[in-house]
């Protein structure tokens, strides 16, 4: 039999037997089964919990291998279990018979459980043997010892003492057919009750071992609970025990409440260690977050460098062609001040690369290892340097200054040259202007044919062709614009007109 919880047990008036005895005699015991394995003659052995404990001094079972202990159990978690017990070992789950009385120092002589979940047996009854060296009960010392009467008795007396035995002789006979028949009966129906328990033990043992496995794998399950699914699994092993409480022993259910605890614990720093990732995971954001806007910054401001070297160079550029923008010939003076500043503005153009490739220099670990918009900052960088470098390749250096003074002389003198063709260009022009006047005999600032005689004959000494004079003026005519046809009556003539440094004809 398994020791199980139950309800409240009833309430048995308990007799305690002495403490000054070290072996008891176990009689009674209504139940077929438990009662010859705890009736007998039981020795001191040991003790338990303060309480001491008798082994019988016969073994019982099919192989007379098994103890039968009475011993005194108390349970702290589980109250209901504390007590005396009938059982083939200390604290062990098979018992037999059980008393609830948890302040006897003694085993009660009456008042037992048999079965140990069930009513009280009051046949069962706990006889303590005698201390050695107490005296036997009987006569008592000094008194004096009572003399026997020999009763006489007549034939007819005797007689019928002998007929009322006979009777009664009969009558026993009588009541011995009838309790061989009772037991004969008795024993049929010992025998049928034997295999319905052994069928229901059976039918129990398997439903308990079915049990135990399904609380087995809900242990299992949960000892491996996540905080997410720790509630639902220490639900469904508290419906288990609840609902299956009465076949699961103690030690599985104290099994249980460890498993539950640790599972607790275990998640609870779960939890903790998952905070804690979470809050890592988080800062560790933060800290990128900050590093990526600290680095595009950075980047912003090697852009502004390179801007700023690009700028320089095209400030150079423009001082060094605006030589060529003038069309006067510079003075000594002026192209002192021209070098002078095409030299301070190379120096510009290299002081601002360096400043950048320093800025470069110092950020670009920080630059590099960080992302912008899935780009590596490497590869934002290096763009930015190839630019700084190809502006600072616009430099001059000392021997481009001293190519650029060359240039710049040599610039200037054909300026000069420019400047002396241009003047004598602008007296050639004034003084055909004047010849022009000359023979423009109405001063419209046309020539007509007769004019253009006049003017040969003067300037050249030779009679020109009329008519081929009208041919020419009529190719220049349909040159630079129309004339009126000789033809029609009407006047053919040219004019000229400076255009630039040249001097042409037009109608």
């Amino acid at each position: 039999m398994r020791r199980r919880r139950g309800g409240g047990r009833p309430n048995a008036k308990v007799e305690t037997t002495p403490s000054s005895f070290d072996a008891l005699q176990i009689v009674g015991c209504k139940d077929d089964v438990v009662g010859p394995i705890i009736r007998g003659s039981y020795t001191l052995q040991e003790k338990n919990h303060d309480r001491p404990v008798f082994r019988k001094d016969e073994k019982v079972g099919s192989k007379g291998t098994t103890d039968v202990l009475l011993y005194f159990w108390d349970d702290k978690e589980s109250p209901d279990f504390s007590g005396w017990w009938f059982g083939p070992q200390i604290g062990g789950d098979e018992v037999w018979a059980f008393h609830p009385d948890t302040t006897a120092k003694s085993p009660p002589t009456s008042g037992w459980q048999c079965p140990f979940d069930g009513p009280i047996d009051s046949s069962i009854e706990i006889v303590p043997k005698l201390v050695k060296g107490a005296q036997a009960p009987g006569r008592q010392p000094g008194t004096a010892r009572k003399e026997v009467v020999t009763v006489v008795r007549t034939a007819a007396e005797q007689e019928a003492l002998r007929q009322k035995e006979l009777e009664l002789m009969r009558q026993h006979e009588q009541i011995s057919i009838r309790l061989q028949e009772e037991r004969e009966r008795l024993v049929i129906q010992r025998q049928e009750e034997l295999e319905r328990r052994k069928i229901m033990e059976a039918e129990r043992k398997e439903r308990e071992h079915h049990v135990r496995l399904l609380l087995r794998r809900a242990l299992e399950k949960l000892r491996l609970a996540k905080p997410a699914t720790i509630k639902e699994l220490t639900l469904e092993v508290d419906k288990l025990m609840v609902k299956e409480g009465d076949l699961l022993g103690r030690s599985l259910r104290v099994e249980a409440e460890k498993v539950k605890h640790e599972a607790k614990l275990r998640v609870s720093k779960i939890a903790q260690f998952l905070q804690r990732a979470d809050m890592k995971k988080r800062e560790a954001e933060e800290s990128k977050r900050q590093q990526e806007e600290a680095s595009k910054k950075l980047i912003e401001q090697v852009e502004q460098y390179v801007e700023n070297v690009e700028a320089m160079a095209e400030s150079l550029e423009e001082k060094i062609n605006s030589l060529e923008d003038t069309t006067e010939a510079p003075s000594d003076a002026e192209l002192e001040c021209w070098t002078e500043a095409v030299v301070q503005a190379d120096k510009v153009v290299e002081e601002a690369f360096q400043t950048c490739m320093a800025f470069v220099k110092e950020n670009t670990e920080a630059i590099a290892e960080v992302d912008y918009d899935g780009r590596p900052g490497k590869e934002l960088l290096q763009p930015l340097i190839g630019r700084a470098s190809t502006a600072q390749g616009k430099r001059l250096g000392a021997s481009g200054m001293a190519s650029i003074r060359e240039v710049a002389l040599q610039r200037r003198a054909v300026a000069l040259e420019a400047l002396e063709r241009k003047g004598l260009a602008e007296a050639l022009l004034e003084r055909e202007k004047a010849i022009f006047k000359r023979y423009d005999s109405d001063g419209d600032d046309r020539m007509t044919i007769a004019d253009a005689l006049q003017y040969a004959r003067s300037e050249f000494g030779f009679e020109a062709c009329p008519s081929a004079l009208e041919r020419l003026f009529l190719n220049l005519a349909d040159r630079w614009g129309k004339v009126s046809d000789p033809k029609s009556g009407g006047p053919c003539a040219v004019s000229f007109r400076v255009r630039g440094n040249a001097t042409v004809v037009g109608s």
